[in-house]
C-alpha cells in the first residue's frame, strides 16, 4: 500500500496540517506512514507505523508496511511477528498469506511457506501472487511439474497496470518490465 499522491514534501506539509486538524485519524496518519516511507525516510516511516498500530493495533496496510520495512533492514524477526499478526487479524486478506510464507521461505522453513500458501489458496483460489509464490518454491525444490502448473495459473489474467501521474512537469510515459521469475530489484519507486 503507497500513499504515491503524498510522495513529495509539500504534500507531507499538507497531510501534516490534515493530522493536526484531525489528530486521531488513523488513515491520515497512515498516509503520513506510507509518504515517509515513499520519501525513503524509513526511520521516521517505521515509527510512523509504529503509531497507527498504536491507535489501530489491527490495521492490515501498517501491520503489512511495517512489516515489510523491518524485513528490508534485516529486523526479520519482528517483521514475521507482524506479518502472522496481519494474518491471525485479517485471514481473508490474500496477500498476508503471501507475506507470511515468503518470509518463512526466506528463513529456509520450505514446509510452513509451502503449508501458508496454501491455505491462502483455500481463501482466494484465484490469487495470482500466491500461486506465483508456489511456483517460485517449487521451481527451488525441483518440483518443476507443479512449479508449471503454478506458474501458468499465476499469469491466467495479464498482469498489466496503470498508474496515474502525480508529477507538476509534463508526464512522460515509462514501461517498467518485471521478470516473471522472481527477482530482487525494487521498482515501486519507479
Amino acid at each position: 500500500v503507497s500513499a504515491q499522491a503524498f510522495a513529495d514534501e509539500s504534500a507531507l506539509e499538507r497531510i501534516d496540517a490534515l493530522i493536526a486538524e484531525h489528530p486521531d485519524n488513523a488513515k491520515l496518519r497512515f498516509g503520513r506512514a506510507c509518504c515517509l516511507e515513499d520519501l525513503a525516510r524509513y526511520a521516521e516511516a517505521k515509527r510512523a507505523y509504529a503509531d497507527v498500530l498504536t491507535r489501530d493495533p489491527a490495521n492490515f496496510g501498517a501491520l503489512t508496511n511495517l512489516g515489510s520495512l523491518l524485513h528490508m533492514h534485516g529486523e526479520r524477526v519482528v517483521a514475521r511477528a507482524l506479518y502472522t499478526k496481519a494474518l491471525v487479524e485479517h485471514p481473508g486478506e490474500p496477500m498476508a498469506y503471501v507475506n507470511l510464507g515468503n518470509a518463512l521461505l526466506e528463513d529456509g522453513d520450505t514446509a510452513a511457506a509451502e503449508s501458508t500458501y496454501l491455505a491462502g489458496l483455500r481463501v482466494r483460489p484465484d490469487y495470482p501472487n500466491l500461486h506465483f509464490a508456489l511456483s517460485l518454491l517449487y521451481r527451488e525444490a525441483g518440483d518443476h511439474d507443479s512449479a508449471l502448473k503454478h506458474h501458468q495459473l499465476a499469469f491466467v489474467k495479464p498482469i498489466v497496470t496503470v498508474a496515474p501521474f502525480f508529477g507538476s512537469e509534463p508526464p512522460i510515459d515509462v514501461l517498467l518490465l518485471l521478470a516473471a521469475h522472481g527477482g530482487n530489484v525494487v521498482t515501486h519507486p519507479f
